[in-house]
């Protein structure tokens, strides 16, 4: 019935003369050949479970990784290659992180997964975790997919149509692999930033990257015995989440909210903070602008994409997390949420108690650059973000 009903509206819309707007840009897959192969590359993911940030558009995330590679498949002709790097540390976070990863590579069905340096540094236990996760698509040595020919280790050399060498290593690293092996087809590489759009060569073989943060995959076209395309698909907003992945990454969320992770923040002792209403009492102008700033919501944003109680992402929407006398709850600790006066004017008690006496020292730019990074802020410009929240302090402010 209720399938009847949408079916009608949807006519209705369409003698109305409107026509349904997408809800996201469907990606083009690139066209098939009858013998092409294809060779689908992601990884370096270092942590980046989802895209971080408060600057649009934002790339990146497990979520839209896993519809992009699903979509880029050709059943029975397509090699998913995972690089590896899952996450650059090996703390209780970085574990739930890599476990995380090793589900989704074993819900997206991939071909082969190369453990890196950040892998195999970790304890023989929780390698063992991850590589019952992952299954046996840990690449040991070399292992061949139809035409082509993969390894995840330099002393296991493969050469010739179709080979591809993984390298834990840089551009730098890749091109001397190269010279070495003129044979080989397919060197990829570690790099920070944007793949190339253009393919890099040292003679015949081809340097590919799948760049940074899990936030682009790599599409390689292989027919009557060479590689005759390179693609760079950026994991943009344009992509839609894939289900499977986003259940995995929810119950990451989950994992890190239930070990209470957040408690074991390191926090450094510091002066006491006087909280934002406090602040508001003599700066009203300004406490006036804050509030109808995004700055007064910041932890309400995170609790409605489940990542309330995340110390990764929570640092950066509350007052003082890295203090002894910062946040510690919503309910405990209510005007210190969000990003308020103090997170970027420091601890205000003092100056509270006895605001010509302690006056808080002047802050520009840098305040703003501890949270909007490169990474959270790609796009962030002071000058025009400033223009969002630009107030002025008065007499005791600094």
């Amino acid at each position: 019935m209720k399938s009847s009903i949408l079916w009608a509206l949807a006519a209705v819309a369409v003698l109305a003369g409107f026509t349904p707007r997408p809800t996201s840009q469907k990606t083009t897959t690139p066209t098939k050949s009858d013998k092409e192969w294809v060779v689908l590359i992601s990884g370096n993911t270092d942590g980046y479970l989802s895209p971080c940030g408060c600057t649009k558009p934002m790339s990146g995330g497990i979520r839209r990784r896993g519809s992009l590679l699903r979509e880029l498949t050709i059943p029975g002709r397509t090699v998913q290659l995972e690089t590896g790097r899952f996450t650059p540390g090996n703390g209780p976070q970085d574990r739930l992180k890599a476990e995380a990863m090793a589900d989704a590579i074993a819900a997206w069905k991939a071909d082969a997964v190369v453990f890196t340096t950040a892998e195999t540094a970790w304890p023989a236990e929780q390698q063992s975790i991850l590589r019952e996760l992952a299954g046996d698509r840990v690449l040991e040595g070399r292992k061949s997919f139809g035409p082509l020919k993969i390894s995840g280790s330099p002393a296991e050399i493969v050469s010739g149509p179709g080979s591809i060498m993984v390298l834990d290593g840089d551009r730098n690293e890749a091109t001397a692999y190269a010279k070495k092996h003129p044979k080989l087809q397919v060197v990829v590489y570690r790099q920070q930033g944007r793949p190339d759009a253009q393919v890099a060569r040292v003679g015949s073989t081809w340097l590919v990257t799948p760049g940074e943060k899990g936030k682009f995959v790599i599409r390689l076209a292989f027919r009557d015995g060479k590689f005759v395309n390179h693609r760079v698909f950026d994991l943009g907003p344009e992509v839609a989440d894939d289900p499977v992945s986003t259940a995995i990454f929810r119950r990451y969320q989950r994992r890190v909210s239930d070990q209470n992770l957040i408690d074991d923040f390191p926090r450094v002792a510091t002066e006491a903070f006087a909280g934002n209403e406090k602040c508001g009492s003599c700066h009203a102008e300004a406490f006036a602008q804050w509030k109808s700033s995004a700055h007064a919501h910041a932890l309400e944003t995170l609790e409605k994409d489940g990542s309330g109680r995340d110390p990764e992402c929570v640092s950066c929407h509350v007052v003082g997390l890295e203090s002894t006398k910062g946040f510690v709850s919503r309910e405990k600790t209510p005007s210190l949420t969000d990003v308020g006066c103090e997170s970027c004017h420091g601890p205000g008690g003092e100056h509270a108690r006895a605001p010509y006496l302690n006056r808080l020292a002047k802050i520009g730019e840098k305040a703003c650059l501890n949270c909007h990074t490169r990474n959270t802020s790609p796009n962030f410009e002071f000058l025009i973000y400033w223009k969002n929240i630009q107030h002025r302090l008065g007499k005791t402010g600094g």
